[in-house]
């Protein structure tokens, strides 16, 4: 924090022995021309040391001549014990070759006191805040750096050595799910079962495609020939078994086939889905939409894909950060447990990696709604639409 980005007077400590340096420097500080300067004054080492350890003032003067101790002993055991406030040491003319040592030691500056003027005060004042607050910022980026890829080895661990579990107790229960001599009870029983498998792998997938878009330069689609009434029945059925008894009307209108990545869009529609029936209440209806309309430059009609919940809407505040990671949504209606917040922040990567869009509105009267819009062709070239529009002259 400089002198002048504070909006509060400068608190500063000296740490001297001799009376005459305080009344001497507090004359000097009260001449500077940016900021009202506040110095207290401790007269011993031991008193210095509490007062640091206090964090009372935003910098601190220590004289190197303090009885039995010197000034450069209290800078390491301040350092030592914690202290995140610049430190400047103050020198007389015979202590000239410390002035490395004192860095060494963790000052922020030092200074000569046979030489010093309001302005040398002032730009060592600047200076040593200046240099503190570069020292934080790059601390709680490592910080920052070191708690994220940490978070991406837990999850990748996470994601891959729970995939082999789950994969063999799902075998197993289709398995038992097969058999003849299964009682109504325990069939029941295995679907709920089966059901709790299919959920954990979709959180598996977000926790996967998480850590790779973190490695990678995004999510990685293979387009083929796809129907989207084919791949809404399919997710629906998925989430009749999640949720039983759950009401979800489904229309469709248009010609339902085109060129994406089926395994991804349903995983952006059971992502969508499975957030619209969490986060809304129990007795009213979720609605799944698809529908096509024209797109720009000549392509085929554009895919349009909308889920709507009812129940209350979705705080601005949360709405404007809702595609990122590890968001989640208010959840006044579900009993379940908090989900990752990944959902959302998934549907969005895939939107991307289709050269779509999405967009979310939440009121309370029409209650909440994701749409997407999806091209049914990959994107083409300015030269090949223009060909395909205007013929072979644009070649010329």
């Amino acid at each position: 924090m400089g002198l002048r980005e504070s909006n509060k007077d400068l608190r500063v400590l000296l740490v001297d022995d001799d009376e005459d340096e305080y009344i001497l420097t507090r004359g000097q500080l009260a001449q500077l021309r940016t900021r009202c300067v506040n110095l207290d004054w401790v007269s011993t080492y031991e008193a210095g040391l509490a007062a640091i350890a206090r964090a009372e003032h935003h910098l601190y003067f220590i004289d190197y001549h303090l009885g039995r101790h010197n000034g450069l002993d209290l800078v390491r055991e301040a350092i030592a014990q914690g202290c995140m406030q610049p430190l400047v040491l103050l020198t007389g003319q015979s202590e000239a070759d410390i002035d490395l040592e004192a860095l060494r030691a963790g000052a922020a500056d030092y200074l000569n006191k046979g030489g010093l003027t309001p302005a040398l005060l002032e730009r060592s004042i600047l200076y040593a805040l200046e240099r503190a607050h570069a020292h934080d910022t790059r601390a709680q980026l490592s910080a920052a750096r070191l708690n994220e890829e940490f978070q991406r080895q837990v999850l990748a661990i996470v994601g891959h050595d729970l995939r082999n579990p789950l994969s063999a107790m799902f075998i197993d229960l289709k398995t038992i799910e097969r058999g003849a001599d299964l009682t109504t009870r325990y069939r029941a029983t295995v679907m709920r079962m089966l059901s709790a498998c299919r959920r954990m792998e979709r959180i598996i997938c977000d926790l996967t495609d998480y850590t790779e878009l973190h490695t990678s330069h995004g999510l990685v689609i293979h387009r083929t020939a796809a129907n989207c009434d084919t791949v809404c029945a399919e997710i629906l059925d998925e989430i009749s078994r999640n949720y039983p008894g759950r009401i979800v009307l489904y229309t469709g209108t248009g010609l339902p086939d085109g060129h994406w990545d089926a395994s991804r869009l349903a995983q952006l529609l059971g992502n969508l889905l499975t957030n619209a029936c969490k986060y809304s209440p129990n007795d009213t209806p979720v609605e799944l939409r698809w529908w096509r309309e024209p797109a720009t430059w000549g392509r085929e009609d554009d895919l349009l894909l909308s889920v709507r919940n009812g129940g209350e809407p979705i705080r601005p505040a949360l709405l404007a950060h809702i595609f990122e990671p590890f968001k989640r949504t208010d959840g006044h209606h579900t009993r379940q447990p908090r989900s990752l917040g990944l959902g959302l922040f998934i549907v969005k990567q895939i939107v991307n990696a289709h050269a779509g869009d999405v967009q979310v509105e939440s009121t309370s009267e029409t209650g909440t709604s994701v749409t997407v819009r999806l091209p049914s062709t990959p994107a083409e070239s300015s030269l090949a639409l223009a060909q395909k529009m205007y013929g072979s002259s644009a070649d010329s």
